[in-house]
C-alpha cells in the first residue's frame, strides 16, 4: 500500500489575506487529485484481481464439471455393457440344456441289466435337478 500523506488544515489569517492585492487560499487541489487518482487506481486493481480470480474459479469449475460428466458417461457405458452381458447370461441360462445319454454296456457278471438301467435313471434325474427341472 502506498504511503498517504495527510495534509493538516492551514491556519488562515483572514486580516492578512484580505490586505493582499490578489487574495488566494491554497486549497490543496493537486494533492487531493493525486490522492483521489491513487485511490481509484487501487480500487481498479482490486476489481481486476477479483474478476481474474472469479474467471479462474469459473474455468476450474468448468474443467471439474467436464471431468465429472466424462466419468459419468464412462460409468453409464460400463453399466449398459454389464446389463447387456447380464441379459445374455440370463437368456443362456434359461434355455434348456440338452444332454445326450451315452450308455456303454460292459458285460459284467456282477451287475444285471436292471441295475445298470437304475443307475442311468438316477444319473439323468440328477442332471435334471441341476438344470432346475
Amino acid at each position: 500500500m502506498t504511503n498517504v500523506h495527510v495534509r493538516r488544515p492551514l491556519q488562515i489569517n483572514l486580516h492578512a489575506l484580505l490586505q493582499q492585492s490578489n487574495p488566494t487560499i491554497d486549497l490543496g487541489v493537486q494533492s487531493y487529485e493525486s490522492t483521489t487518482r491513487n485511490f481509484l487506481k487501487a480500487v481498479t486493481n482490486y476489481k481486476n484481481r477479483a474478476m481474474a480470480a472469479i474467471d479462474e474459479r469459473r474455468k476450474h469449475q468448468v474443467q471439474e464439471k467436464k471431468k465429472v460428466l466424462d466419468r459419468i458417461t464412462v460409468v453409464e457405458n460400463e453399466t449398459a455393457q454389464c446389463k447387456v452381458k447380464e441379459i445374455e447370461l440370463v437368456a443362456r441360462m434359461s434355455t434348456p440344456v440338452s444332454y445326450t445319454r451315452t450308455f456303454i454296456i460292459v458285460k459284467s457278471d456282477s451287475q444285471s441289466w436292471n441295475e445298470r438301467k437304475k443307475k442311468g435313471k438316477t444319473l439323468s434325474s440328477r442332471l435334471l435337478r441341476l438344470n432346475g427341472n
